[in-house]
């Protein structure tokens, strides 16, 4: 049990990592086409 909750933990701190890395190029390529993030995120 101990090793399935790990195993679920590494798996979700991995995906959170993936998931904050896609929104910092997101934000880069959005400031680099000078587009403004937060009306982009509204959407």
């Amino acid at each position: 049990m101990v090793k399935v909750k790990f195993s679920c933990l590494e798996i979700g701190l991995r995906y959170k990592k993936m998931v904050n890395e896609a929104i910092d190029i997101v934000a880069a390529t959005a400031s680099a086409m000078q587009i403004d993030f937060k009306k982009l995120t509204m959407i």
